[in-house]
């Protein structure tokens, strides 16, 4: 059976969104280097608040759901300068330092990986999840409506803690996730081989939609 697009796109981020594994928790306070954050030793402790921004404010200028601001801390700081703040529950990661748009993602799961939803990247541009927003190319209400739309894109990243690598939840991330899970590794090989064996374009790239979805609950779980 063929799943639609929006189906599986929905699916693959209720996984992501998920209690997907015990959570780590990461100290209250601003995280002005990954090493701090690997080490979970935030080096700021002023006060912070996080916005969330509003749909006309992403719809304008673009950027990620969350934005802090401090009566202490200058907004280029918060905005250009630190990686993470946690308030003690949430982690909230600045994709800036990840070309995936200004400002933060909350991260749903911590573990391993930091898994969170977050705008357009260099990553984002030749994946297999299907998330980006059509653009509509004719003339300049069609141009606004279409970068309205990119602009409220998000796609499924993931940030490996050990070692800072950043990457997109796709087959090419899973191509290279299962080769330590021995449990799921013949599993996904033979769907992967399968899917290879598709003639179809569209059938194909929905069988891997769903490969995605599938496996992403386990990128967590110990």
């Amino acid at each position: 059976m063929i799943v639609s697009i929006k189906s599986l796109v929905l699916g693959v981020l209720l996984c992501i969104t998920s209690a997907l594994s015990a959570q780590d928790r990461y100290p209250q306070g601003l995280y002005m280097s990954f090493d701090e954050i690997v080490n979970k030793a935030p080096s700021v402790h002023d006060t912070v608040y996080v916005i969330q921004r509003s749909h006309s404010s992403i719809s304008m200028v673009g950027g990620n759901d969350y934005e802090l601001e401090s009566p202490t801390i200058k907004s280029k700081i918060l905005k250009r300068q630190a990686y993470a703040y946690s308030d003690g529950d949430t982690l909230y990661i600045n994709c800036i330092h990840y070309k995936a748009q200004p400002w933060y993602a909350k991260v749903y799961s911590a573990g391993e990986y930091l898994m969170f939803n977050a705008g357009m990247s260099p990553k984002s541009k030749n994946n297999n999840v299907g998330v980006v927003a059509t653009s509509v190319a004719f003339g300049a209400i069609g141009g606004a409506i279409g970068g309205a739309k990119a602009a409220h894109a998000r796609y499924p990243y993931v940030i490996k803690v050990d070692g800072n690598e950043f990457d997109i939840i796709g087959i090419e991330f899973f191509d290279k996730f299962v080769l330590g899970r021995t449990d799921i590794l013949y599993e996904y090989l033979k769907e992967k081989k399968y899917a290879e064996s598709l003639a179809d374009k569209k059938i194909k790239k929905e069988f891997y939609k769903s490969m995605i979805e599938k496996y992403t609950p386990y990128i967590n779980k110990q």
